[in-house]
């Protein structure tokens, strides 16, 4: 599902706790509240982000990523854009997910990661 701004305090104490050398932010959208909040957080408590995501909407955001310290991935990958909202959730996800999982195999794109 989708990460919502309230989750996002008790994902980032998770994934402090669990002390990571580096997180990957994935979100079809990634100027959202939700993991805009929890990269912030991240990168606040000393934590390199790298954000893959499918889009940035406006030429704003896209300014405001390409000046952030996050590294970033932007990948055309989200099938599901116009589907309709009740498979938008669970589905896309995985669909969008598992889209992902695969290019960034074949590509060598983990090895680098």
């Amino acid at each position: 599902t989708k990460l919502e701004p309230a989750d996002v305090d008790r994902v980032v104490s998770n994934l402090k706790a669990y002390q990571p050398d580096f997180c990957i932010v994935v979100s079809p959208n990634g100027v959202l509240p939700g993991p805009t909040g929890a990269r912030e957080q991240l990168a606040a408590a000393g934590i390199p982000v790298v954000i893959i995501t499918d889009d940035v909407t406006t030429k704003k955001e896209w300014e405001g990523v390409k000046a952030s310290k996050f590294g970033y991935i932007i990948m055309k990958a989200d099938s599901m854009i116009g589907a309709r909202r009740e498979f938008l959730d669970p589905v896309e996800m995985s669909d969008y997910n598992g889209n992902l999982v695969k290019v960034l195999a074949l590509t060598g794109a983990f090895r680098k990661i």
